[in-house]
């Protein structure tokens, strides 16, 4: 293995010593195949061998906020949130979960992380301050038109200013505007960065700050350690990775390794998951039903396994709970068991597709026969709580009460709903899958270690094969290439540039329009059902009492006179109709946005599937043979997209959702005005029965209420759909696309200018390498 380890070292130093020719093809090459550094390498072998390795380790992996944390409070812990949910994606922490008296130590980020962090806040804040800028001069030019109208003489015009309470609207309005910009989260982090309390002694020192924490138990444990990287914690903006050793006997010989996510933006903590994955025998992939297997989490498993030696994984579907009150139950008749079993055979397709094709054959050796594990950590504490009698918190009466409306026969008992939370839950089979891995610890170790060093040997040749193949093609390339031939390449890719990116905006413009005329009936149709099903259960709730009444009444001698009286009594349970409105408001509020994120996700694959059908119709063999792949157009296409979809705001429904306290701002003030007559202390007696004229006006004013919100909710939806074009109209896709290309071409442009000096380069480089690769056959054999 020493031998395999000289290699990359070797590499590294040719990379570092030809950093124009070797060390961007071994950089990218590195990054695409989660290849390690030699010291990172040979450090992982070390634990691999060494006593302390006895212990089995179980990485916990997948995307932020995939539920990895609460599916391991779930196995481990009861359901008791021992290990805390981060507040951010930025603010989450990698996290080593193993045996020990109860004690904990965390690592802060170091002095050049916070730096880093900083770079980008900075990169936030310029961007904010241009959009303001543009934002304000677009309002002034508004201010102008509209004095050029109203005053026609020139002595009559004024310098239009805007006032203290319009620029602070534009400010507020930029802001949300920034929402989800990729570098808001960046701006966040380090906004809380600044003020914490040990910033002075971290920006003091060139080391991480390490601080140890003690406890007698592991409640206790995590309650110290959520100041560093639970929600409301103190320190969570600084935390870098947290080591737990907690005294519960299911740990004992068990490192879990909880991982922040895969998509992590900050760099040395992303590089920390990575270092602790090539140590893992096992994994457990968390992903999201609603977002099973995408190109990211299939390439993760392709990695774990060729360039980090893991053979045995665990795919695990998280939050059943949301996908089961989708379209799921709509097509199996919202039957409970039917939706269950249809899910679940949906994900295990989905599974089985991503191991199609020679690439991913190993893929497909590891994965073969297993299951995909269905879970929903918010159902497993949902049940606990009923079963010991204790109080749900109010997400967890929302998800209650969304799975009783979708599955009203499987929910209608309290035996019945702890059935199906139980089922829905997917602890057990979890638990079942880390049993079976404890038994075969011993085994599962043996083959990894003779795995890694079998692995590690074969990802340096490749290496190696890799960096000679692009060597060949760059020195044939320059060999045959001359400065007229290269600007006569650059002429016609230019011209299929603008072919191509004439082709692709069509086609992005095509599909966007299909996008933007789905939203458009999606929101109608979600606002006419929302204002139906309100109004016509509010009218269901109107009872109106006809009263008959027969008396008789004397004249003289004998003579009498028989009468009828008719009375109508309207009478309405007007409480109850509160709370179902308000069910019914929350519902929506919490779902819009939810499965907007859905659709736009399902629209990115489509779009991304179609443009790059549209760049492949074109004849790219010159860009290709200058270093532009399939694989760069298309994520290039993905990056632009995504770059759309992580600008936009979602919907502000906050008005809507009269169940909050709300703010003296005028907007709520309004809203909560119109929701008062709910809240009146008639509707709010003991019996919330209204009569008569009450009852009548009562219903008017909920007729005016929805007339309202289908308006309101309307009008926020087009201006989503307007502000998702206007973010569209700047994407320049191509751009992307030749980016690449453009840099290829400058670089060997300068390479041009010294062509016998840069062949001789070449021609050392492709040597060394071939020593590199003698020297390790060569120690093989012996």
């Amino acid at each position: 293995m020493q031998n395999v380890i000289n290699a990359f070292k070797q590499i590294e130093a040719l990379a570092e010593q030809e950093q124009d020719i070797i060390s961007p093809i071994a950089y990218s090459y590195c990054l695409e195949n989660g290849i390690l550094r030699s010291s990172k390498i040979e450090e992982a072998y070390l634990a691999l061998n060494s006593g302390e390795n006895k212990m089995l380790n179980i990485g916990i992996v997948g995307r932020v906020k995939a539920g990895k944390s609460s599916l391991l409070n779930a196995i481990f812990f009861k359901g008791e949130d021992i290990l805390p949910k981060a507040a951010t994606p930025m603010t989450a922490s990698l996290t080593l979960l193993s045996y020990g008296n109860n004690e904990a130590s965390v690592e802060l980020f170091s002095k050049n992380d916070i730096a880093d962090i900083k770079k980008v806040h900075d990169a936030y804040l310029s961007i904010k301050d241009k959009k303001l800028v543009t934002a304000k001069e677009d309002a002034i030019k508004k201010l102008e038109k509209k004095q050029k109208r109203e005053f026609s003489l020139p002595s009559l015009k004024r310098v239009c200013t805007l006032s203290p309470e319009q620029e602070s609207q534009l400010e507020q309005r930029v802001d949300r505007s920034m929402l989800s910009h990729p570098t808001r989260s960046y701006f966040e982090l380090y906004e809380g960065i600044q003020s914490n309390q040990l910033l002075a002694q971290i920006v003091q020192g060139d080391q991480s700050i390490v601080q140890t924490l003690n406890a007698n138990s592991p409640q206790e444990i995590a309650s110290e350690l959520n100041k560093y990287v639970g929600s409301t914690g103190a320190n969570s903006s600084i935390t870098k990775s947290a080591q737990l050793k907690l005294d519960i006997p299911e740990l004992k010989d068990l490192r879990i390794v909880d991982t922040p996510g895969l998509n992590d933006p900050v760099a040395s903590r992303s590089q920390r998951t990575i270092d602790f994955m090539s140590q893992c025998d096992v994994i457990f992939v968390v992903i999201p039903c609603s977002q099973f297997m995408s190109s990211d989490d299939v390439r993760l498993m392709i990695n774990a396994i060729q360039e980090q030696s893991i053979n045995k994984i665990y795919v695990i579907a998280s939050q059943a709970d949301t996908t089961m009150i989708s379209d799921v139950a709509d097509k199996n008749g919202h039957i409970f068991a039917s939706s269950f079993e249809s899910l679940s055979h949906d994900l295990q397709l989905s599974l089985a597709d991503c191991m199609q094709g020679n690439e991913r054959k190993a893929l497909h050796e590891a994965l073969s026969g297993a299951q995909v594990l269905l879970t929903s950590s918010i159902c497993f504490s949902i049940e606990r709580k009923l079963k010991e009698g204790a109080v749900l918190s109010e997400n967890e009466e929302l998800v209650l009460d969304n799975l009783k409306s979708t599955y009203p026969e499987a929910f209608s008992s309290k035996e019945q709903t702890l059935l199906a939370l139980h089922q829905l839950a997917g602890v057990e089979a979890v638990q079942a899958a880390v049993s079976e891995v404890r038994a075969q610890k011993d085994a599962i170790i043996k083959e990894r270690q003779a795995a890694f060093a079998r692995d590690q040997r074969a990802s340096v040749e490749r290496y190696i094969d890799h960096l000679q193949q692009k060597l060949r093609e760059s020195q044939l390339e320059l060999e045959t290439t001359d400065l007229s031939e290269l600007q006569g390449s650059t002429e016609e890719i230019t011209k299929v540039r603008n072919e191509l990116s004439s082709d692709i905006n069509i086609a992005f413009g095509r599909s966007f329009s299909e996008l933007k005329s789905d939203l458009r009936d999606y929101f109608a149709t979600l606002a006419r059902s929302f204002v139906n099903r309100s109004g016509t259960n509010a009218e269901q709730h109107l009872d109106v009492t006809v009263t008959i009444e027969h008396y008789t009444t004397s004249k003289w001698f004998f003579f009498k006179e028989h009468h009828t009286t008719t009375e109508t009594t309207k009478s309405i349970d007007a409480s109850q109709v509160r709370l179902e409105v308000q069910g019914f408001f929350s519902e929506l509020t919490n779902s819009v946005n939810r499965t907007l994120d859905h659709v736009l996700y399902d629209w990115i694959d489509k779009a991304v599937v179609e443009e790059v059908n549209v760049a492949n119709t074109q004849d790219l063999s010159w860009c290709l043979s200058h270093g532009l792949r399939a694989r760069d157009i298309e994520q290039a296409v993905k990056t632009s997209i995504y770059e759309l979809k992580n600008q936009l705001p979602q919907i502000d429904l906050t008005e809507f959702n009269f169940g909050t306290k709300f703010t003296d701002s005028v907007q709520e003030q309004q809203s909560r005005n119109r929701f008062s007559f709910l809240f009146s202390s008639s509707v709010s007696s003991n019996s919330g029965m209204l009569y008569n004229s009450e009852a009548t006006d009562f219903l008017s004013k909920l007729r005016e209420l929805l007339s309202w919100f289908e308006q309101t909710f309307n009008q926020k939806c087009n201006r989503y759909l307007d502000d998702l074009e206007q973010l569209s109209n700047k994407i320049d896709i191509s751009k992307s696309i030749f980016n690449k290309l453009d840099k290829q071409l400058e670089s060997l442009q300068k390479q041009l200018s010294d062509k016998e000096g840069t062949l001789e380069l070449y021609k050392m480089c492709s040597d060394r390498l071939s020593q590199i690769a003698s020297e390790l056959n060569s120690s093989e054999a012996n």
